[in-house]
């Protein structure tokens, strides 16, 4: 065998090799992608489930993706450097998440702020002799969104033969709330020991009033503190917009230059730290 034919024979296996690590690195990266669209969009159909919006979960993945080349080309208009606009637009892939969790947070907070008043109309029915699925009929057409399309789900779950209970339960899974979950284990506990249901919900009633009273108090006294990490954080923006106008070709080195840059990623990551801090300081959970 000459040394001409040794010479193709190795490169011929070199190639071979190559492409067949090629071909089980994309066959294995494939095979990770489609399990986390899968996983993905589960949990985004999960999500907008709970909230009863009408979306398709693929939708919702796919404007993560849509989010990356639209979020990027908006920023390389407004600073001219492809750079900063791709450090800052990649991390907006989380932003449609981002945007359902707050839309669930707040969600959820209402139906805690109707909670109150959803556990007053239970006992004054059940005090005027009706059954507590009777009661619950009544909350879903007298009382509001959201907290009646939750009771409506749960209705419609005990007519499918979910019994009640586990409807219930159904219901405080979904929503993330200790004061629904002591609700509805309050409730079960004494559908299953026989206890006084009416006398339980005006306890309920009274503590869940307290711990709103409590939770007001704690956002008066930490409203300046929460005030002056607001401004602290806004403070480089307005900084850097009377900078530009008063020297704009100086500050434009910031948007072009790599330094500029870098202490713009720097300075990004600090504010963003230091919101957290001190959201994180002054959340005081009750």
């Amino acid at each position: 065998m000459t040394e001409a034919q040794i010479l193709i024979l190795s490169y011929a296996g070199v190639f071979l090799s190559a492409a067949i690590f090629a071909y089980i690195g994309f066959q294995t990266m494939s095979q990770q992608y489609r399990q986390y669209t899968d996983r993905m969009v589960a949990d985004a159909a999960v999500s907008l489930e709970d909230m009863f919006v009408a979306m398709p979960p693929r939708v919702l993945f796919n404007l993560q993706f849509l989010s990356i080349p639209i979020v990027t080309f908006i920023l390389f208009i407004l600073t001219g450097s492809i750079g900063l606009s791709l450090v800052l637009g990649v991390p907006s892939f989380f932003l449609p998440k981002i945007v359902i969790q707050n839309m669930q947070k707040r969600r959820n907070r209402k139906i805690e702020d109707q909670l109150e008043s959803t556990i007053e109309a239970l006992v004054n029915t059940m005090k005027a002799g009706y059954s507590l699925v009777q009661a619950l009929q009544y909350i879903v057409k007298e009382l509001p969104r959201p907290i009646s399309l939750e009771f409506s789900l749960v209705l419609r779950e005990n007519r499918l033969g979910i019994t009640l209970d586990e409807a219930l339960t159904n219901m405080a899974s979904r929503i993330n709330s200790k004061e629904l979950d002591i609700l509805v284990n309050s409730v079960i506990i004494c559908r299953q020991l026989g206890g006084n249901v009416t006398e339980v919900l005006d306890k309920i009633a009274g503590t869940i009033r307290e711990r709103h009273r409590l939770e007001g108090q704690i956002k008066t006294q930490t409203a300046q503190a929460r005030m002056q990490g607001y401004l602290v954080g806004l403070m480089p923006l307005g900084l850097g917009v009377i900078m530009y106008t008063l020297d704009p070709a100086s500050m434009t080195q910031m948007f072009t230059r790599p330094i500029g840059m870098i202490l713009l990623i720097v300075m990004v990551v600090m504010i963003t730290v230091g919101l957290f801090v001190i959201q994180r300081l002054v959340n005081i959970d009750i």
